[in-house]
């Protein structure tokens, strides 16, 4: 027997109007786009980690490596189960590899220069805005400067126009921005009939709307246009050589306020404002973490009250009650954490071995043990899958005393026997109530059955809780300032003075601050009905 670790990770399904094959994707590439579902995680997700916890078996076929990769090319190149000939299977392998370099020319610009480990103040342009935390930025170079106008003049030239056949969703071509007016001009044709002429960029092929439009990504910009396919033009070979000068960037540590906007959208007064402030401008950053192709950072406003001091606007956010701090996800603290230990030895020398800036990649990428395939003793036997096993999974427990000890099952014809937290950093419980409540016969695991998941806002386990018990008791920190907890219970004995049934009493802790005031609006409000 041998033992199989494979990393596994669920693509987002395609929002494009038309179905795209798996032939019509490059090898190296899988497009993704958002969905319109209101969670992230997939449905696809669900039903795998569903499938484990009913003992629902999959079994696959191992082969040998020679015949694994003799089944993929059949597959891949003649989509049949007809047997062909070894002449015809050779040029068609020729034809497959051609196919793969030329894949490997169209689709493939060099990465995007990130900021190394020495980087912690930036100057940046802010080119695109997609979202109040979320941005593409150029950096503010000589370097940055001088590509751009080699871009510019060589796309500037008459180029070669795209024909239907030849597009491909995954290209880089070139094409124009339509929606500035002043980039467009007119030049004389031969008939003396003014012709339109564009400032043409270089874009990737996102989508393919219909049979005459596309929506294509223009990749020093940041921006996404839909564009006619009979003005889109063939990128010339010198420009695949140049990195994207965009770079994509999103706010450290925030997140929507949770208690103003409860579906965990921002709302467009506070995208205007963020637009407002930052938007096609030059800002100074200052960079927190790297990872993922996305550049975490805080972004300095110079303060309108006093011209000497500055302020982030991720305070700003927060101080307008348009966001809240949030914990960011465990691979940006990572490299947090590393960056920050690299700023600390910075101080103490000037020269900082480019050797740390390699290990960086190691603690960013995906370590190779997550996805490596131990070599099998014995091939070509079936396998059984165990699994899957996410982190996003959420374990349950009783506020009761009686049965806070005890391990928690939800029924499996439940919805939420598969629990899934998508802001798994949040550092803050939710509330699941259950009609049916059953204990095992050995007392140890206690059963759910017809379940809600309350919804995910700060506070509300514990505002629950105190307006259906009839007796609370406030919990105060040392100094007696501040409401720390709540013990809901059903009341107490005024002769013995201890609690009534203190196995139901629920020890509830505040993960927001409750004022008095708070505390009364909400007892006149449930006590008037």
């Amino acid at each position: 027997m041998f033992v199989c670790r494979a990393l596994v990770e669920f693509a987002p399904e395609h929002s494009t109007r038309q179905l795209v094959s798996s032939s019509d994707l490059p090898l190296d590439q899988i497009i993704t786009s958002s969905t319109t579902s209101h969670t992230n995680i997939l449905p696809a997700v669900y039903f795998a980690i569903k499938s484990r916890t009913t003992n629902h078996k999959i079994i696959l076929q191992t082969f040998q490596r020679s015949a694994a990769l003799e089944r993929l090319e059949r597959l891949r190149l003649y989509k049949s189960a007809i047997d062909i000939g070894r002449t015809e299977f050779e040029e068609h392998q020729n034809a497959f590899v051609h196919l793969v370099e030329r894949q490997k020319t169209i689709y493939s610009l060099p990465d995007e220069k990130l900021p190394d480990l020495r980087c912690q103040y930036l100057t940046i342009n802010i080119s695109t805005v997609v979202d109040v935390n979320h941005y593409w930025a150029q950096y503010i170079s000589k370097e940055t400067n001088l590509q751009m106008k080699q871009i510019n003049d060589c796309l500037s030239k008459d180029l070669i126009p795209l024909s239907l056949s030849e597009i491909q969703i995954g290209m880089i071509c070139a094409a124009p921005f339509s929606s500035s007016s002043s980039q467009r001009t007119t030049t004389p044709s031969r008939n003396n009939q003014p012709t339109p002429r564009f400032q043409y960029y270089r874009a990737k092929i996102t989508h393919r709307i219909d049979n005459v439009t596309v929506e294509v990504f223009f990749v020093d910009w940041g921006n996404s246009e839909q564009i006619s396919i009979d003005d889109l033009r063939v990128l010339p070979s010198s420009l695949f050589q140049i990195s994207p000068l965009a770079f994509q960037c999103q706010l450290w540590s925030i997140r929507p306020n949770v208690a103003r906007y409860p579906s965990n959208n921002w709302p467009l007064a506070a995208l205007n404002y963020v637009c407002s402030l930052i938007l096609e401008r030059h800002v100074e950053a200052e960079i927190k973490a790297v990872a993922r192709h996305i550049v975490k950072l805080d972004i300095l406003i110079d303060s309108q009250t006093n011209q000497h001091s500055r302020t982030t606007l991720r305070q700003l956010l927060i101080n307008k009650s348009f966001g809240e701090s949030a914990n960011e996800e465990h691979i940006f603290q990572h490299d947090y954490r590393i960056r920050r230990d690299a700023q600390r030895f910075i101080n103490h020398s000037t020269d900082l071995s480019t050797t740390c800036q390699e290990s960086n990649k190691d603690f960013i990428d995906i370590p190779k043990e997550l996805c490596q395939i131990h070599h099998a003793k014995e091939l070509g036997q079936p396998v059984t899958l165990t699994g899957p096993y996410s982190p996003l999974e959420s374990t349950h427990s009783s506020c009761h005393y009686a049965t806070k000890m005890r391990r928690v099952q939800i029924d499996g014809e439940s919805i939420n026997s598969v629990g899934l937290e998508e802001e798994q950093h949040c550092n803050y419980r939710r509330l699941l109530v259950a009609q049916g409540v059953h204990l095992s016969q050995t007392k140890q695991i206690v059963s759910l059955r017809h379940t809600t998941l309350m919804p995910s806002i700060r506070g509300l386990p514990a505002l629950i809780a105190m307006i259906f018990a009839p007796t609370i008791e406030l919990r105060l920190d040392q100094e007696g300032k501040h409401k720390t907890g709540v013990l809901c219970g059903l009341g107490f004995n005024p002769v013995t003075n201890t609690s009534l049934y203190p196995d139901h009493d629920m020890d509830m802790g505040f993960d927001v601050q409750f004022s008095t005031e708070d505390l009364v609006r909400v007892w006149f409000s449930f006590s008037s009905f």
